[in-house]
């Protein structure tokens, strides 16, 4: 048996989360929450306690690197962060 863990961005209830179309080229693309989408991090671990330590390492490893950022209320996606960056909303520092 495994362990399946996902990242849900905590800001997904935001009214910024919603997004919208971004014209590049032309092309419009939709631009919202990564959680809207099913686009977090996801690991599977194995059923013992040590192999789920060992996996939320690895998927808070793999956060940082894709640009997630953890806040005193939990994680938020990459597009989320830069929304609040942009409306001067609660700093991303933490």
């Amino acid at each position: 048996m495994s362990i399946f863990m996902e990242l849900r961005c905590e800001d997904s209830c935001e009214e910024h989360a919603e997004g919208g179309y971004v014209y590049q080229d032309g092309t419009p693309r939709m631009e919202r929450c990564w959680s809207y989408d099913n686009s977090g991090c996801g690991v599977h671990a194995g059923d013992t306690q040590k192999s789920g330590l060992l996996g939320i390492k690895e998927l808070f490893d793999d956060a940082k690197k894709c640009g997630w950022i953890r806040m005193p209320h939990g994680w938020i996606c990459p597009y989320c962060a830069e929304q609040r960056k942009r409306k001067g909303g609660a700093s991303c520092a933490a």
